[in-house]
């Protein structure tokens, strides 16, 4: 697939970093879908055009608009990451406990509709261990208290993959 011209081309544009991670992300897709039928000298022209959309990610640290904004070149738009490692346009990290912040990540998620919508549960406040360290702990009441911030974060992302929903666009849950 990397040897189509019309590929190459845009590819040699990027740095040699966005080239490595191309080349990884869709050797790995295609060795993937390789059971299924998919053959890659037939579908380049379908993975290329597939390839230009808007992705944006809530709650979510910014992995995939990442990727995209090294990618640009290809035609994937970067869209928006809102995640308590990003900042809102006053500088304040997006928290999902505060609600004048999830009005506006619901206003940006209008206002850009992104094609893909990448979204994930606090991992954290779910797993097995945390269970194992509150048993233990001196203070569980703060594992409640995170855990209930972790269901309210959830509840939201939720609503948002339903705003995408009735705008007939994609989302995407991420299992921690």
């Amino acid at each position: 697939m990397l040897e189509d011209e019309r590929i190459c081309e845009i590819v040699q544009q990027l740095p040699e970093e966005g080239i490595n991670i191309l080349i990884e992300e869709v050797s790995g897709m295609l060795k993937e879908a390789e059971p299924l039928g998919i053959v890659a000298e037939r579908h380049t022209r379908a993975i290329v055009e597939e390839i230009n959309t808007i992705v944006s990610e809530i709650y979510n640290s910014p992995r995939v608009t990442g990727t995209a904004r090294i990618l640009n070149k290809m035609g994937i738009a970067p869209g928006f990451a809102l995640d308590i490692t990003t900042c809102d346009d006053e500088g304040h990290p997006w928290d999902s406990d505060i609600e004048s912040q999830k009005s506006k990540g619901v206003k940006l998620l209008h206002d850009t509709g992104p094609d893909l919508l990448v979204g994930s549960p606090m991992c954290k406040d779910f797993s097995p261990w945390r269970r194992l360290n509150k048993a233990r702990s001196p203070e569980p009441g703060k594992y409640v208290s995170a855990k209930r911030s972790s269901l309210n974060h959830l509840e939201f992302v939720c609503h948002t993959y339903g705003i995408q929903h009735q705008g007939w666009r994609l989302f995407l849950h991420e299992h921690p």
